[in-house]
């Protein structure tokens, strides 16, 4: 097959290149830290190299929120050592 790729485990779906992997977009889990200590789960979903959504776990633990849809990284251009994220809102 010419879309499998070496990966480090067979069933991550960040690293699978297969029928599935370019039919659906997978959410990547990340854990965030507050000040407090606190974790927040959230999901990123990638849509290209520069794009991406961001999701977390309703109260109910069912279905995911949108946190932030189609946020773009882009290079501040009055400081070439910041990125700048920037959203649809």
């Amino acid at each position: 097959m010419k879309f499998r790729a070496a990966r480090e485990h067979n069933v991550d779906p960040w690293d699978l290149r297969d029928q599935f992997r370019l039919n659906h977009l997978a959410k990547k889990k990340l854990i965030l830290v507050n000040k407090q200590g606190k974790e927040e789960v959230t999901y990123v979903e990638y849509l290209a190299e520069d794009k991406f959504n961001v999701y977390m776990d309703d109260p109910t633990g069912e279905f995911l929120s949108p946190l932030a849809m189609n946020v773009e990284a882009i290079h501040n251009p009055l400081s070439p050592d910041e990125i700048l994220l920037v959203d649809d809102q």
